[in-house]
């Protein structure tokens, strides 16, 4: 079976109605067969931009029903960090720390990631995270 993580920026654009070559593919993924995944800072992320109450509660209910993905806080606050001080070595310096986080449990359960945010190609390019294509 297919595994994939999506993104806070496909996210919302799919929840804004864009229409883009992400949110097609997050459709596609979403009426399909492969296995979505969700971490707790996109959770965060998507649910800090919601305005109304009745809307959070509701989407917080949906997202919570995706398999979210669980690391012991502290390993992905150093599995992180390490990831980030890496790719600064290799002279790349990624915009948020969110993102490094993001792509650091992408890494540790080896799923893929749907993004529209040039960091993870970054990190792609010096490290096995992996793009869904």
């Amino acid at each position: 079976m297919k595994e994939v993580v999506i993104d806070t920026s496909v996210w919302i654009d799919f929840l804004n109605g864009a229409e883009n070559r992400h949110t097609a593919a997050m459709t596609k993924i979403l009426d399909g067969d492969t296995e979505v995944f969700i971490t707790p800072q996109i959770i965060q992320e998507i649910l800090q931009g919601i305005n109304s109450d009745s809307e959070h509660d509701l989407l917080k209910e949906k997202l919570l029903s995706l398999n979210v993905l669980s690391i012991d806080p502290i390993e992905s606050a150093i599995g992180a960090s390490s990831l980030y001080r890496s790719l600064r070595k290799k002279g790349s310096t990624i915009r948020k720390t969110n993102y490094v986080l993001i792509a650091y449990y992408c890494l540790y359960f080896n799923i893929p990631i749907l993004h529209k945010d040039r960091d993870f190609e970054k990190i792609a390019n010096h490290f096995k995270l992996k793009i869904y294509k």
